[in-house]
């Protein structure tokens, strides 16, 4: 009998040891979210720190698959090249962005895209835009 009492404590005393772990978890992981924002003045700027961390992680997030499916080189004040791995994968025409800018582009091809990079341009995203409903994405490091 008193083993079974001493089971009994046992098991109801590590079911609370996991309770509290997990509820520090939480207070944890809720701190972290907070830290975000920490410090901020005004509901406009911390809206502003949790958009500028989350288009840093994208920023970092590695391009695979169908969103690098084209090599891009460039240099600011120069030309920016765009070049397909696959023939036709830029269809005839369409508009080219970086960091949500339109390029002025100069040559199209179903595998090649030449365009103007203006000075002053960063490292980003370029999205290539055919149609309404076909986007295709690779990253330009200058």
């Amino acid at each position: 009998m008193a083993d079974d009492q001493t089971t009994a404590a046992a098991s109801d005393s590590a079911a609370a040891d996991k309770a509290a772990a997990d509820e520090q978890a939480r207070v944890r992981a809720e701190q972290q979210k907070a830290g975000a924002v920490e410090g901020a003045t005004s509901v406009a700027e911390a809206v502003r720190r949790v958009a500028d961390a989350a288009v840093a992680a994208v920023q970092k997030a590695p391009v695979t698959g169908a969103s690098s499916d084209f090599h891009v080189t460039g240099t600011p004040g120069g030309s920016i090249q765009l070049d397909a791995s696959s023939t036709g994968a830029f269809g005839a025409s369409g508009t080219v962005k970086l960091n949500g800018a339109q390029i002025h582009t100069r040559e199209w091809s179903s595998q090649r895209i030449v365009g103007d990079l203006p000075a002053g341009s960063t490292s980003g995203m370029v999205e290539v835009a055919l149609d309404a409903d076909t986007i295709r994405r690779g990253y330009l490091t200058v």
